[in-house]
């Protein structure tokens, strides 16, 4: 029974950790009452996480089932004493409500906003000219670029691989598997930027003739959708997974603060009652575990 407990409280752990680390979402850890536990289970512990919405989302569990399935399905073994007996069991899960709660937690009415660490596509690269000579200039640049991100072998891979320069080309990290795109359609540099922008890239770079002239780029960032010049001397992989991962902490703080902003105290049923129609967001207030309080509160 000791090692399922512990058991129990690991796999909720590995969800917590799942959700901070890569998804930016803060979540709260605890048991849940005896009439939201799993039917079957001895204890059901959960991670809640807060949305945009001030509604709270319940994104993983983890239950400690004891005994009660082992007897009702017969799971027994034979112990060091010779003995038969049934075995202490857990059941936990997460499941694509997460793909749902990532987008709620951080996404706006541009559209996505990806964390980092699980953006398919890390940077879109848009190209500005208005002539072939000045796309030539640009698209030298840009080459340069990317060797400096992704390596020689990877770049001349790519290009290898797709073979219409009408089409977005993809450039891939060999560690990560995630991409970095130039987006060579022929399109007005704004549409192009918005499409970006609306799938969650976090980071645009944007790179036109006077950039080139200049020997920089200028960087979008899609969190808060600020800018700043980047000289390309400075870019590496190591750069650019800095900057990725400061991103990456931004968001997680961003939510926290949020989460934390809309956590409220209620000291009587009234003030539980008010702030819940109010507000939303979590209520903490004194309970007694007990099923007609709960329904109570419920109703």
């Amino acid at each position: 029974p000791e090692e399922a407990q512990a058991e129990t409280l690991r796999m909720l752990d590995v969800y917590a950790d799942f959700a901070e680390e890569f998804l930016a979402i803060p979540v709260i850890k605890g048991a849940k009452t005896d009439a939201e536990k799993f039917p079957g289970a001895v204890t059901t512990y959960c991670i809640e996480a807060l949305m945009q919405d001030g509604k709270a989302l319940q994104a993983g569990t983890s239950h400690n089932l004891g005994q009660n399935f082992s007897k009702a399905f017969e799971i027994d073994f034979l112990g060091r004493d010779q003995k038969l007996a049934y075995a202490w069991t857990t059941s936990w899960g997460v499941s694509t409500r997460l793909i749902g709660a990532m987008i709620m937690a951080h996404s706006d009415d541009e559209g996505l906003v990806l964390p980092p660490k699980v953006a398919p596509t890390l940077v879109a690269i848009v190209p500005i000219f208005k002539s072939p000579e000045e796309q030539q200039k640009v698209s030298d640049f840009i080459d340069k670029l990317l060797v400096q991100l992704v390596g020689e072998q990877e770049v001349a891979a790519a290009k290898a691989r797709q073979t219409d320069p009408a089409m977005p080309r993809y450039f891939f990290d060999k560690h990560t598997a995630q991409a970095i795109v130039v987006d060579w359609r022929d399109n007005r540099p704004g549409d192009k930027q918005f499409h970006w922008e609306q799938r969650g890239v976090p980071f645009r770079f944007e790179v036109g003739p006077r950039d080139v002239d200049a020997n920089a780029f200028v960087l979008k960032k899609r969190l808060d959708r600020s800018k700043e010049t980047i000289q390309r001397e400075t870019v590496t992989a190591e750069w650019l997974r800095t900057q990725l991962d400061a991103i990456q902490t931004a968001l997680l703080q961003k939510a926290a603060a949020f989460r934390d902003a809309n956590i409220r105290t209620a000291a009587t049923y009234d003030e539980l009652k008010k702030t819940v129609a109010e507000n939303g967001g979590f209520v903490r207030c004194h309970f007694t575990p007990n099923r007609e309080i709960e329904a109570k509160i419920k109703d």
